[in-house]
């Protein structure tokens, strides 16, 4: 069976990559960056492009209020921009197995966490064959630009979660069978009675 092409999506038989996705590299104006930022942030959820992987492009929409004003490329960005178009050439998202429940995994550090839906095939082990257990179904990220007052760990942890839990729902019409959170109580940055107490002031 071909793969399909269906809204900039190549669906193949058990996966799921965006479609030839032109890079833009020639920025002049903020428009340009808007238009560059749209379009990676369409193909984010497919090639796990954390928002700390795009802030350098993100950070080029600030300032300026006209579309015409100028703007250059920063080395930064340039990099960012590297990363993306390997990503593109090797990562990949999976179709759902409706016969596997969906999990979820919150991942990276602290403010910048993201997270994956996947599905886990108990009878495949990595090293048997060609076919890996783990399928990633979708990326999940919080916004670059959050709300004026500072999150504290556990609100982060739960807005990716509430995202997750929505993105589940319209993908699939049901919830995670498990949520993991792999946090470390002695790292310093957390400790089990910042998990237990509500937010101060709410």
């Amino acid at each position: 069976m071909p793969p399909w092409r269906y809204l900039g999506l190549e669906i193949g038989k058990q996966t799921i990559v965006p479609q030839k996705l032109e890079i833009k590299a020639k920025i002049q104006t903020l428009a340009d960056v808007h238009q560059l930022c749209g379009a990676l942030n369409w193909v984010r959820p497919w090639l796990g492009l954390t928002t700390e992987d795009l802030a350098p492009l993100f950070n080029l929409l600030k300032g300026g209020e006209e579309l015409s004003s100028p703007r250059e490329l920063t080395p930064e960005a340039k990099e960012a921009l590297e990363k993306v178009q390997h990503l593109m050439s090797t990562r990949q998202a999976h179709q759902c197995d409706p016969d596997l429940p969906f999990k979820f995994r919150v991942m990276g550090k602290l403010p910048h966490l993201h997270g994956v839906i996947f599905q886990w095939r108990n009878n495949i082990k990595k090293d048997q064959g060609r076919e890996d257990p783990l399928l990633i179904i979708e990326w999940v990220f919080l916004s670059h630009q959050r709300s004026k007052r500072t999150a504290c760990p556990q609100e982060l942890v739960a807005e990716l979660i509430r995202k997750a839990r929505v993105r589940i729902r319209e993908l699939a019409g049901c919830d995670f069978e498990c949520i993991h959170i792999p946090i470390g109580l002695r790292s310093g940055q957390i400790t089990k009675a910042m998990l237990e107490t509500p937010a101060s002031g709410k």
